[in-house]
């Protein structure tokens, strides 16, 4: 069982949009957790390069985070 939290940051630094699921158990969540392309205010964000941080908080304590970059191209 985690916590699981997916932030989308510009490449300067500012956050774009982030969502948090709680108490997920072990598995496969394909879809769970998408971003669509907008900002927290719903408005679609500019074409070009973002990065992603994924952040897993597990019960135990133990914290793993895992960075990409992603392109979005409208």
């Amino acid at each position: 069982t985690a916590d699981v939290e997916l932030r989308i940051y510009t490449l300067l630094g500012e956050l774009v949009w982030k969502k948090v699921e709680k108490g997920l158990q072990k598995g496969l969540y394909d879809g769970k957790i998408v971003w669509d392309g907008r900002n927290e205010r719903g408005y679609r964000v500019l074409n070009g390069v973002y990065l992603a941080v994924l952040r897993v908080k597990y019960q135990n304590g133990e914290t793993k985070m895992f960075k990409t970059k992603v392109a979005y191209i409208k």
